[in-house]
């Protein structure tokens, strides 16, 4: 066996230490995202880290951005008009100070507060279980879970907007 052989080797034995020392949940969640190889190139170079660090960072920011802009549009919808169609058609025609008054109308209705979590959630979900940066981030933070908890206990959906 060469140096380098070795060298790699030993330092998957060290990595898989460190590992096996991780409570069962962490440690199945961390290797069901990563092979111990993906493992050690994250952790022998702090460029790596860095970058799968900023790329997890991008993946919330994204996912921020997204809330807003779902957030923006759901706030267009308008109680008074029937039919999902209708709502954002008639939302379109409205003028700029109409389209707030309707936007902050819904966003001061804990239901639809609850409604845009829920869907927001779902989407978080949907993007853990096929992103491997997201489901490292949600297995160390269970962010899912956490926000789930809020919405069961309906925190957050009283708040009051005002223009």
């Amino acid at each position: 066996m060469t140096d380098t052989n070795t060298n790699t080797t030993h330092m998957y034995d060290v990595v898989m230490k460190a590992v096996s020392k991780l409570p069962d949940k962490e440690k199945e969640t961390l290797m069901s995202q990563m092979t111990i190889q993906q493992l050690t190139n994250l952790l022998v170079s702090q460029d790596n880290m860095n970058d799968y660090i900023q790329s997890i960072i991008d993946t919330i920011n994204l996912y921020n951005s997204l809330t807003s802009a779902l957030t923006k549009v759901c706030n267009a919808l308008n109680e008074s008009i029937d039919g999902v169609d209708d709502i954002v058609c008639d939302y379109d025609k409205l003028e700029t100070d109409k389209k707030k008054e309707a936007a902050l109308r819904l966003l001061n209705n804990g239901d639809f507060q609850k409604d845009c979590c829920e869907i927001l959630v779902s989407d978080v979900e949907h993007i853990v279980n096929t992103d491997s940066a997201a489901k490292a981030i949600n297995s160390i933070f269970d962010i899912v879970g956490w926000c789930k908890k809020l919405i069961k206990q309906g925190i957050g959906m009283d708040h009051h907007y005002e223009v």
